[in-house]
C-alpha cells in the first residue's frame, strides 16, 4: 500500500505550504489564524501518521467450511435456535438443549467428520492468527467504515453501534481481525458489508471468549480460542467454531454463508440474419463473448462447470414471418441466465435483412408450340418465387427474337393471342420477362420455342389419329379416330377424319369428323354419322338407328406432354358425347361427359405424312402430327 504512504506525504507537503503561508499573513484575528493551524497541524499529523492497511488472503477453513456451528467444550442451547449448516463438537461430546434447534444440516459428535474439521480449525486458526502486516485497530470499531485488510489489537474488540466493511467492488476482498484477548459486541450492535463484499471473506481470530449482546447482527466467521457466548436474538452471518471451548446458544441464528465466485460478464451477441422474401422461417443464434466485440473469447459452451444456466431468446422486431416484405429488423435477445459463472450483458442487437427472392417464369402456349401459319397463338406467363412461399405481383411481358414479318433479327413486343397470319416459316423465341416488384426480383425465361411450319402445296397431313378403351359413362367403350388437315391456301386448311365408338350391346356409333381445334391443350372435334342402340328384345337382339337423322357427334381429347413442342404424343384422355332427334323407344342419347384417362391400344407414338389418294397407317397406332 506504498501508493497511500505516498499520497498522504504529499497531502502533508501541501498543508505545510499552506501553514507557511497563514503564518505570513498580518490579521487581528489572531484566534481564527490559531484555530486554523491547529486544525491544519492535526489533519497532517493523522494523515501521515495512520498506519497503511495491507491486503489480505481468505483463510482456508478446510474440512470446517460445512459447519455453521463447531465446538471443543460442548454445545448448550436455550430458547428456539436456527442453524442453517453442520453443528458438531469434539472431543467433548456434550450437548444440552432446553429449548428448540431448527437445523439444516447434520449433527457430527465426536465422528470422523468432526474429528476433520476441528484439526481443520486448528490450521484456520492459526493461519489467521498469523496474517501480517496487520494495521492497528481501535479497541471500539463502532462508527467505522474499514476497507479491506488486516487490523489487529491485542488488548480485545469490542463493537458497539455500526461497523462497515467496504469492499470496494471487489466480491473477493478479505477482512480479518485479529486479538488476544476477547472479543464483545452491544445490544442491537451490527456490521455492514458494502459495495460487493461477502461475509463467507471477513475472519475474526479470537483469543480469548467471544460473547455477541442480545439483537446484534454480527457478520463473519468466528475463529475463538475459547468460549463463544450468544446474546438472545443474535444473528450471525458466519460461523461460530470454537477450539478449545463451549459454545452457548439462546434463541439465536446462525447461518453459514456461501461464497459465491464474482459472475464473469458475458456479452451475448445475436448474430445477422438474411433470408428471401417468403423464407418459411428464421432461426436467430447468438453468440457470447467475455470481452464485448472480440470474437478471440468467444464462449463456445458456456454451461461447462456452470450451473442454472438459461440460454437468452433472441427474436426479431418487427416480428418475422413469411409475408415479411423487404426490409431490416432489429434482432435482440431477452431472459435467460448467466447461472453461477456469468452475468449476461444482452445490450448488443443485430439486424435481419429480408432480401428479394429470385423468380421463374412458367410459360404455357395454346393450341402448342408448333402451327401453321394462320394458326392464333395464345400464350401466358406464370411468375413464382425460386424458394418460399411468397406472392410476386406484376405482369409477365412478351418478346419475339426475330420479326415475323421481315425475318430481321430482333426483340419485338408481342400480345396473347397473337395471330400468325403472315409469319415466316421458321423457328422462334418466345422471350418472357419479368420487371420484378418490391419483394421480388426480375427474370426472364427465353425457352419457349415457336416453329412455324413449312407451307406446302395442297395436300393431306395426319393431324392426329389413335384409339383406345376407357370406362365410359355408358360402361366399358373402345374407340378409333383420324384426323387429317388438307392446306387449301398459305392460310387456310380443311379438316377431314372418322371416329368409330362402341360400348358392347349398348350402344355404337361410326361417323366422320370435319372440324378441329385445340384450347388449353384440349384437343375438340366434330362432325356427324350414325348412331346404333342396341335392343335385347327378341331371340338375340338387334341393333337400330338411335336418331330420325344423322346424329351430330364431339370428341375431346388430350395427349401427353412433350419437350420438343411436336404433337406427335400419345392420346392421354377421351371423351364423346351425341346429340339428335331420338326415334321413339330409344334410350337418351349418351352426352358429352368429362375426358376420361384412357387404357388400351392406340398409345404409341409416330407420325405420318401421306399423299392425297394414299391409305391412312395411323388407325390402331396413336399418332400425330402438326406442322
Amino acid at each position: 500500500m506504498w501508493v497511500i504512504q505516498v499520497l498522504r506525504i504529499i497531502t502533508l507537503w501541501r498543508n505545510m505550504k499552506t501553514i507557511a503561508q497563514l503564518l505570513k499573513l498580518k490579521t487581528h484575528k489572531s484566534k481564527i489564524l490559531n484555530l486554523t493551524l491547529m486544525s491544519t497541524f492535526a489533519t497532517s499529523f493523522m494523515l501521515f501518521a495512520t498506519p497503511a492497511v495491507h491486503a489480505a488472503t481468505a483463510v482456508s477453513l478446510g474440512q470446517a467450511d460445512n459447519f455453521a456451528v463447531l465446538a471443543g467444550g460442548g454445545i448448550t442451547n436455550s430458547g428456539a435456535t436456527t442453524i442453517q449448516g453442520d453443528v458438531g463438537t469434539y472431543p467433548t461430546l456434550s450437548f444440552s438443549d432446553t429449548g428448540t434447534v431448527t437445523l439444516s444440516g447434520t449433527y457430527h459428535f465426536g465422528d470422523a467428520t468432526a474429528i476433520a474439521a476441528k484439526t481443520a480449525l486448528a490450521t484456520a486458526y492459526a493461519a489467521a492468527a498469523a496474517a501480517i502486516p496487520p494495521a492497528a485497530a481501535t479497541a471500539d470499531l463502532g462508527g467505522q467504515t474499514l476497507f479491506p485488510g488486516i487490523y489487529n489489537n491485542a488488548a480485545g474488540l469490542a463493537l458497539h453501534g455500526t461497523l462497515t466493511l467496504d469492499a470496494q467492488n471487489n466480491p473477493s476482498a478479505v477482512f480479518i481481525f485479529q486479538t488476544a484477548a476477547g472479543l464483545s459486541t452491544g445490544a442491537t450492535s451490527q456490521i455492514n458489508i458494502i459495495n460487493g463484499g461477502q461475509a463467507c471473506n471477513v475472519f475474526w481470530q479470537v483469543g480469548s471468549t467471544t460473547t455477541l449482546g442480545a439483537s446484534s447482527d454480527f457478520k463473519g466467521n468466528i475463529l475463538t480460542s475459547s468460549n463463544f457466548i450468544g446474546g438472545a436474538n443474535a444473528h450471525v452471518s458466519g460461523r461460530v467454531l470454537s477450539l478449545n471451548g463451549s459454545v452457548a446458544l439462546n434463541s439465536d441464528t446462525i447461518i453459514k454463508p456461501t461464497c459465491a465466485a464474482a459472475p464473469t460478464t458475458l456479452y451475448v451477441v445475436p448474430d445477422n440474419q438474411s433470408v428471401a422474401f417468403g423464407s418459411p422461417s428464421v432461426a436467430f443464434t447468438a453468440k457470447y463473448e467475455t470481452v464485448n466485440n472480440n470474437p478471440a473469447t468467444v464462449v463456445v459452451n458456456p454451461s461447462l462447470g456452470n450451473t442454472g444456466w438459461v440460454a437468452p431468446v433472441c427474436a426479431a422486431t418487427p416480428a418475422y414471418a413469411p409475408a415479411s416484405v423487404v426490409g431490416t429488423s432489429t434482432i435482440s435477445c431477452t431472459g435467460g441466465s448467466g447461472g453461477t459463472l456469468y452475468a449476461l450483458d444482452k445490450t448488443d442487437t443485430a439486424t435481419l435483412t429480408v432480401a428479394k427472392v429470385g423468380t421463374k417464369i412458367a410459360v404455357t402456349t395454346a393450341p402448342s408450340r408448333s402451327f401453321f401459319a394462320g394458326t392464333t397463338l395464345m400464350f401466358s406467363g406464370v411468375v413464382s418465387p425460386i424458394t418460399g412461399t411468397g406472392v410476386c405481383t406484376g405482369p409477365v411481358s412478351f418478346t419475339l427474337d426475330r420479326n415475323p414479318l421481315t425475318g430481321v433479327a430482333g426483340a419485338y413486343a408481342v400480345t396473347s393471342p397473337a395471330v400468325t397470319t403472315g409469319w415466316m416459316n421458321g423457328n422462334y423465341h418466345l422471350l418472357a420477362t419479368y420487371a420484378g416488384d418490391i419483394n421480388c426480383l426480375a427474370s426472364s425465361n427465353n425457352s419457349t420455342g415457336v416453329k412455324v411450319g413449312t407451307q406446302t402445296s395442297p395436300g393431306t397431313n395426319v393431324v392426329i389419329s389413335g384409339g383406345g378403351s376407357y370406362l365410359s359413362p355408358s360402361g366399358k367403350a373402345s374407340f378409333e379416330f383420324l384426323i387429317k388437315s388438307a392446306l387449301l391456301s398459305s392460310d387456310t386448311s380443311t379438316v377431314t377424319g372418322k371416329v368409330t365408338w362402341m360400348v358392347p350391346k349398348q350402344w355404337k356409333f361410326q361417323g366422320t369428323l370435319n372440324t378441329n381445334s385445340s384450347v388449353n391443350g384440349v384437343g375438340t372435334a366434330t362432325g356427324g354419322g350414325v348412331l346404333w342402340f342396341w335392343n335385347p328384345a327378341g331371340h338375340e337382339g338387334k341393333w337400330y338407328p338411335a336418331t330420325t337423322s344423322a346424329t351430330n357427334v364431339k370428341v375431346m381429347f388430350t395427349v401427353s406432354a412433350n419437350s420438343n413442342g411436336e404433337d406427335s404424343r400419345p392420346i392421354t384422355s377421351f371423351a364423346i358425347g351425341f346429340t339428335g332427334t331420338s326415334v321413339v323407344g330409344a334410350p337418351a342419347l349418351p352426352a358429352l361427359g368429362s375426358l376420361v384417362a384412357i387404357g388400351g391400344k392406340g398409345n404409341e407414338q409416330g407420325h405420318s405424312n401421306e399423299k392425297e389418294n394414299g391409305k391412312s397407317k395411323g388407325k390402331s397406332n396413336g399418332k400425330g402430327h402438326n406442322d
